[in-house]
């Protein structure tokens, strides 16, 4: 394990005792013995939708976990015992189901779900103290809270950054209501990173849009990252009175609010937006097919393996070093699995890897994910799609790895 992330682990779990050896354990003292078994093993739960709004991804993403569970099992489990998987229902929002699972599974030292950030928030107090990993949620408020093999939407903006420097743009500016500042000053913060002038336009709820398409002209920029929400039809609107950048990057909260039909042809010509990369890799593709061939939706499964993934990988990088699986352990050991190391695509070999000693970086089916200590991905993968003249995004999307 990486020195600093050892550190860190020894440090934040000094009141552990080292468990007894076999020679201190006397022969009759049951109770302790079945606890060392319990605490040098992992449980991992699962927290994903069987029921509610987004039950279609369920049949997938439960597989996928049971998937990584089984490779796991398959070269020893974690810290030489097999792996126990208890699958529980996520729900959807407005129920209790997600907390009524997390309360019925306290054995569990990591959990992977849920889908949706939502249920997250709402739920703040079930969630205290657990180490979950979330293969879908992407809310920039979750962080710390949970980790994710996910990025958080702020990413996209340092993504389209990168874009617009590609593209020759040689100023940008950067178009969000405060509610999407965070995604803006990621912008901000990328753009100086590649050296592209950039400069900020954050405006409050209900600011007229005839106003914030006056401040975008004053800024002369020749390139325009809009993080803007249902007004985005009405600055574009706007804009073409006033001049339009000459090239034009949605964040998908923008590209989800455009309307077409109420925009001059041609207004987002050649514009881009990004979205998450979602595919499944063939491989994955074919195991489903097998195990759930009638699963009505396949994204997020390979989001859903990698976060059982690295949920094992950090259970038997912490035992290794503490001689027992935590929850505080399998949190604190995320980042080193993840970076730094040798990289590796599989969930097997990076195990075998772990016991020999190395430092790993896990890729997966959807990484690499370089998680940072608030468990967010500091790397990810994602689609760009080019707007054509009718104002809509092209059929074909090209894949692009930030940063």
């Amino acid at each position: 394990m990486h020195r600093t992330v050892a550190i860190a682990l020894a440090c934040g779990t000094a009141m552990l005792a080292a468990p007894p050896s076999a020679a201190q354990v006397r022969p009759d003292a049951q109770p302790a013995d079945v606890q060392i078994r319990a605490t040098t093993s992992l449980t991992l739960g699962t927290a994903l939708p069987d029921t509610g709004g987004l039950s279609a991804y369920g049949p997938a993403t439960q597989a996928a976990v049971g998937f990584a569970v089984a490779d796991a099992n398959s070269v020893g489990g974690v810290m030489g015992a097999d792996v126990t998987l208890i699958a529980g229902d996520s729900g959807g929002t407005g129920s209790r189901t997600f907390a009524r699972t997390l309360a019925a599974m306290p054995e569990a030292q990591a959990i992977v779900g849920p889908l949706s950030s939502a249920l997250v928030l709402d739920n703040l107090d079930a969630v205290d103290g657990r180490t979950i990993i979330s293969p879908a949620a992407v809310s920039a408020g979750l962080s710390g809270v949970i980790a994710r093999t996910v990025p958080a939407e702020p990413l996209a903006g340092a993504m389209l950054a990168t874009l617009a420097k590609q593209r020759g743009a040689l100023r940008l500016a950067v178009v969000g209501p405060r509610s999407q500042e965070d995604l803006v000053d990621a912008a901000l913060d990328r753009s100086a990173d590649v050296q592209l002038a950039a400069v900020s336009v954050v405006y409050p709820k209900r600011q007229q849009a005839a106003k914030i398409a006056k401040r975008i002209a004053r800024t002369s920029a020749d390139a325009m990252l809009l993080a803007s929400g249902a007004e985005t039809t009405d600055i574009l609107q706007e804009l073409i009175r006033r001049g339009m950048p000459a090239r034009i990057f949605l964040a998908p909260v923008a590209a989800d609010s455009v309307d077409p039909r109420q925009l001059r042809r041609g207004t987002l010509d050649g514009a881009q937006a990004v979205e998450l990369d979602l595919r499944v890799p063939r491989s994955l593709q074919r195991r489903l097919a097998v195990t759930v061939p009638d699963a009505p939706q396949t994204a997020y499964a390979a989001q859903a393996y990698d976060a059982a993934a690295i949920a094992i990988l950090a259970a038997e990088a912490s035992g290794i070093l503490l001689g027992e699986i935590t929850a505080e352990g399998i949190r604190t050991a995320l980042p080193s699995v993840t970076s730094v190391g040798e990289p590796c695509k599989t969930l097997v070999r990076c195990l075998r890897l772990l016991r020999s000693g190395a430092d790993i970086d896990y890729v997966g089916y959807a990484g690499p994910y370089d998680l940072d200590t608030a468990g967010d991905p500091e790397a990810a993968r994602y689609l760009v799609r080019t707007y054509g003249a009718g104002n809509r995004p092209g059929s074909t999307a090209r894949p692009v790895a930030y940063p």
